[in-house]
């Protein structure tokens, strides 16, 4: 018995010390030359290089990319947009029926894969600074005109590919987040746009962030001024947040329980 306890404490502490090796080598700084790479090249800056997860800055300088746009808001969303939800809240203050959100995009053109397209990579992110009270099913949504001409490139099962989107959440106490990544859209429309769902986590002083992220193709001869629209749909009470398929770009639709947060960023392509 002493035996097996021994060996089951061993087989435990291999595995503890594989996971922290696993952790700490995904946690990678970058290299001195792959940060002036990121900054003198493709055209980020200090706190873009420590917002941004390596993985991406890492693909980034693998593609050659090029910054071609970027925007940053703040937003507060009232959460208590009714009496009804005042009084489920049970508020004293109005001051606290507000939550506040900062939401940045970015869009870069990379070395394309394809032959007579190029490709361009759409980012959005969010993080919350005032931690919302209504912790549900949040959207956040990247869209384009369909008189761009961007496309998205798809899978074998005729799904979004070249899709990812993340969560992050911990409570205020704690020095890590921790996240979960996935490369399933929640909703998308080829010629428009895409979406990512993100299933707020409860808790006291509960931290949230996370980002979409997309790539598109145009044919190498598209060229002009484009607008790409991001938005985060928030909601209070209870459902999901909707969404809409129009030629002017896939949009989270605002209701009565859903509060939307719009901006964009403007580029003309192509850069490269």
């Amino acid at each position: 018995m002493k035996r097996i306890l021994i060996s089951a404490l061993t087989v435990f502490l291999s595995l503890s010390l594989c996971f922290s090796a696993y952790a700490e080598t995904t946690q990678t700084e970058l290299k001195e030359s792959e940060r002036e790479t990121l900054i003198s090249d493709i055209g980020l800056d200090e706190e873009e290089l420590e917002d941004m997860p390596p993985h991406i800055l890492q693909a980034l300088i693998d593609q050659g990319a090029k910054k071609i746009g970027s925007k940053t808001v703040t937003h507060k969303f009232d959460e208590g947009q009714s009496e009804m939800n005042k009084s489920l809240a049970k508020k004293k203050d109005e001051e606290d029926d507000f939550s506040e959100i900062e939401l940045k995009a970015k869009a870069f053109e990379v070395k394309s894969d394809r032959s007579g397209y190029r490709k361009y990579y759409l980012y959005g992110k969010f993080e919350w600074s005032e931690p919302p009270i209504w912790t549900l099913t949040d959207k956040m949504s990247i869209g384009y005109p369909v008189t761009s001409k961007f496309f998205m490139p798809m899978t074998s099962r005729g799904k979004p590919d070249d899709h990812e989107n993340r969560y992050c959440t911990k409570p205020a106490f704690k020095k890590k987040w921790e996240c979960e990544d996935s490369s399933k859209a929640s909703d998308w429309d080829p010629g428009i746009g895409v979406a990512a769902e993100y299933d707020l986590q409860m808790g006291n002083r509960q931290l949230h962030s996370g980002y979409i992220s997309q790539y598109v193709y145009a044919d190498k001869n598209e060229r002009g001024t484009i607008n790409i629209k991001f938005q985060y749909g928030h909601k209070i009470i209870g459902g999901s947040v909707s969404v809409s398929y129009r030629p002017v770009g896939l949009s989270l639709q605002p209701a009565t329980t859903t509060q939307v947060a719009d901006f964009g960023i403007e580029f003309k392509y192509p850069e490269l």
